[in-house]
């Protein structure tokens, strides 16, 4: 039986694995955020399944034009946006048991698309700088990655755009270096069905010092694109939050955080309202159905 599952193994990464791309690990990615102070958007199974099999995900409905949009960010080739596909792709030697299964499973469906949209030419940066904490066996690393992650804003205005319920940093230090913090709140939900409100908000009030970080699912993809063509720092942040609070709570599973959305855990969309006077004040435009 043993043997069996051992050479299950080798068929499955003989076929599905893309080693022929580079992509740098979280640490390299981190460093060259930090020293390039580019814009950054990352790509991951839910927008591969938006592409390839034209399905809705957990938190986006599927539409023709996401999916058209989607394919022209991954296969982008502008120098001020730089693109993170999962470093599973390539290497599963630190992952969990369970990470693990899922990303042989993913690149068994999925392998031939990722090599269909990716460029061997490019240098890809790990998506899973914002995911660098439950999906690992060793964790030793985890409290420098965070560290590099809070220094992307250090003494910088910054402004998130996130779901109604993500609440990016409430509760934590996670944007405490940040020189100020203002957020846009969006639709749980479909965000892309309200691309254009927010694209027009975002301009009306960020100025080009500003960062912006994003946390909505595959419409921050595009928003972070076009920011980045007309000359914004926008980082694509989704998940980093939950990781950080997964990182706090020193949890080896996945488990609901009371008062944030948490769609990967059973129950985790059933948020509880929440009273916080400072991340009430942060509030400057919410952008509904």
């Amino acid at each position: 039986m043993k043997y069996i599952k051992t050479m299950i193994k080798k068929i499955y990464w003989y076929f599905c694995k893309i080693d022929k791309f580079k992509i740098l690990n979280t640490s390299e990615s981190l460093q060259i955020l930090n020293e390039t102070k580019k814009s950054f958007v990352r790509f991951g199974d839910g927008e591969m399944s938006l592409i390839s099999y034209k399905r809705n995900i957990g938190y986006q409905e599927y539409s023709p034009a996401l999916a058209d949009a989607l394919v022209k960010v991954l296969t982008s080739k502008t120098d001020n946006c730089l693109i993170g596909i999962p470093e599973t792709l390539v290497q599963m030697k630190n992952m969990t048991k369970q990470s693990y299964t899922f990303w042989l499973h993913h690149l068994f469906h999925h392998g031939r698309d990722w090599r269909r949209f990716l460029n061997k030419n490019q240098i890809y940066l790990s998506s899973q700088v914002t995911r660098p904490y439950i999906d690992y066996k060793d964790k030793r690393q985890c409290a420098e990655h965070f560290k590099l992650i809070k220094k992307l804003w250090e003494q910088s205005d910054i402004i998130i755009i996130e779901g109604i319920q993500t609440r990016l940093g409430v509760g934590n230090d996670l944007f405490s270096s940040a020189k100020s913090v203002r957020r846009i709140l969006a639709p749980q939900k479909n965000a892309f069905c309200k691309f254009d409100e927010i694209m027009s908000k975002v301009k009306s009030i960020a100025t080009t010092d500003t960062i912006i970080a994003i946390a909505l699912g595959p419409a921050a993809k595009i928003l972070v694109y076009e920011l980045s063509l007309i000359g914004y720092r926008a980082l694509d942040v989704g998940h980093i939050d939950i990781e950080y609070e997964w990182f706090l709570n020193d949890v080896s599973e996945k488990i609901i955080i009371p008062g944030k959305y948490t769609n990967e855990v059973s129950g985790g969309s059933d948020v509880v309202d929440i009273v916080n006077e400072d991340y009430n004040k942060e509030i400057i435009a919410v952008i509904e159905n």
